[in-house]
C-alpha cells in the first residue's frame, strides 16, 4: 500500500468518528451502594429492546460506567455485582445526540434477589446542552 492510500485511510478513519457519534447517544451513570459508597466492577448490561442486542461494561474504580454509540431507541439497564441484589431499569429512551444519565443505589443482598425500576422521572441531559431529534 503506497504512503498515500495510507494517509487518506487514516485521514477517513479519523472523519468517520465524529459523523458516527452525531447519530448516536450515550447512557452513562454511577453504582453505589445505599450509603452512598461507589461500587467499583459492577456488571452493567445494556439491552435494546426493539433487536435484543446487549452492551456489557464494568463500573470502573470511581463507580462510574459510559456505554457510548447507541442507536437511539429504548433500553433496560441491568446492574449485577456479589453481594448486592441486581437492579434494573426499564424503558430508558434515548434520543440522537443524547447522553441519559441513568444512577443506581444498590442494595445489600443475594445476587438471584432483584430490585426493578420501572418509570421514573423523565430523564434530563444534564452531560450536555446538545439537542437531537428523531426523524
Amino acid at each position: 500500500m503506497s504512503n498515500s492510500i495510507r494517509g487518506i485511510s487514516v485521514i477517513l478513519a479519523l472523519a468517520a468518528g465524529p459523523l458516527l457519534a452525531q447519530n448516536t447517544g450515550e447512557i452513562t451513570g454511577t453504582v453505589a451502594d445505599a450509603s452512598g459508597a461507589v461500587i467499583a466492577g459492577a456488571a452493567v448490561t445494556i439491552t435494546n429492546t426493539a433487536t435484543s442486542q446487549t452492551r456489557e461494561v464494568a463500573t470502573n474504580q470511581a463507580g462510574n460506567y459510559s456505554v457510548p454509540y447507541l442507536v437511539p431507541g429504548t433500553y433496560d439497564i441491568r446492574v449485577e455485582t456479589s453481594g448486592f441484589k441486581s437492579v434494573s431499569r426499564r424503558g430508558v429512551e434515548l434520543q440522537v445526540g443524547a447522553v441519559a444519565r441513568i444512577d443506581f443505589a444498590m442494595e445489600v443482598g443475594e445476587v438471584s434477589q432483584r430490585v426493578e425500576v420501572s418509570g421514573g422521572a423523565p430523564l434530563l441531559t444534564t452531560e450536555n446542552a446538545a439537542v437531537g431529534t428523531v426523524i
